[in-house]
């Protein structure tokens, strides 16, 4: 397979090369297919979580309340992601 990139996305490619810090274009497209495909799975698993809420009952809390929730549970997942790379 041959994918032609926009000068911008090639510039990007080159500069990571450059860097070092991949060898090669084909690191650098793996990375960052595993990186999209991370995020998909995310965004199935969000959506598997939503579909799950949908159907269960109603539960009184205070908006303040989910919002400090979703908050905490979000630099909980930061703070992952940044301590696995």
């Amino acid at each position: 397979m041959r994918i032609d990139l926009p000068p911008d996305l090639e510039a990007i490619v080159d500069d990571l090369v450059g860097s070092g810090r991949y060898t090669d274009p084909i690191d650098v497209a793996r990375a960052a297919l595993a990186l999209l495909d991370d995020e998909f799975a995310h965004f199935r698993a969000l959506q598997r979580e939503i579909e799950i809420g949908a159907g269960s009952p109603a539960i009184e809390r205070p908006v303040r309340d989910v919002f400090a929730d979703v908050k905490r549970r979000g630099r909980e997942e930061l703070a992952a992601r940044r301590a696995a790379e």
